[in-house]
């Protein structure tokens, strides 16, 4: 099974008498009901490449021609695997204080390239790579976040394609030229124990001492 954006073929009909008026095609989704005769209305030249080049899912091409005494033949193809839809790259939580979040990548039609590289990088800016190094992620697995990251971060998901040749898109944004998926901002190794001597929450288990004294 080959998938790609687009998909051609040549269709060539003979015979005696043929009558080249009489040529045409129809792209039908494979498991539907062949088409009728009537239903068959995009016209070709006899020896023409025809090409698909919309749409995603498994197609078939069914060609029709007749003689000038009005027999009709219709004639189908194989199915042709065509894919238009871009892969996806999913992210949890896309924002604000976390210790975690997960990454996903998936497609549901072609699948995805064996050659990408699942990789993130938190950055302390929103438009450049800066503070920190990439690190490679299992796709629907959780990523504790590195315990000495501190403050305000972004991160930023290198792209995926699947095999017909379709890039992830959502979210995304270009640094130096590539373009990446951005998320966030994030806050990192914050607490919520509030100021030292304030009123804050604290973990304070020990009871005050009362002391109560006779005159």
């Amino acid at each position: 099974t080959t998938w790609a954006k687009s998909q051609s073929t040549k269709v060539t009909a003979s015979g005696t008498n043929l009558n080249a008026s009489s040529l045409k095609y129809t792209w039908v989704t494979a498991g539907s009901t062949a088409p009728t005769e009537s239903s068959i209305r995009t016209s070709f030249t006899n020896g023409q490449t025809i090409t698909k080049s919309t749409g995603t899912g498994q197609f078939i091409l069914y060609a029709l021609a007749k003689d000038t005494s009005g027999n009709t033949t219709i004639a189908n193809s194989s199915i042709f695997y065509i894919d238009n839809t871009v892969p996806k790259v999913t992210v949890s939580p896309t924002t604000g204080e976390t210790t975690k979040v997960k990454i996903t990548a998936s497609d549901d039609d072609s699948g995805l390239s064996s050659s990408n590289s699942y990789q993130y990088y938190f950055s302390t800016s929103s438009t450049s790579l800066a503070g920190g190094s990439w690190k490679t992620y299992t796709s629907g697995q959780e990523i504790t976040i590195d315990t000495n990251l501190e403050g305000t971060y972004y991160l930023f998901i290198k792209t995926v394609n699947d095999t017909a040749g379709n890039t992830s898109s959502t979210s995304t944004t270009t640094v130096s030229g590539t373009r990446y998926h951005r998320y966030g901002p994030y806050e990192l190794g914050t607490t919520n124990s509030g100021d030292e001597g304030g009123s804050g929450s604290t973990n304070d288990t020990i009871a005050p001492v009362v002391s109560v004294t006779q005159d």
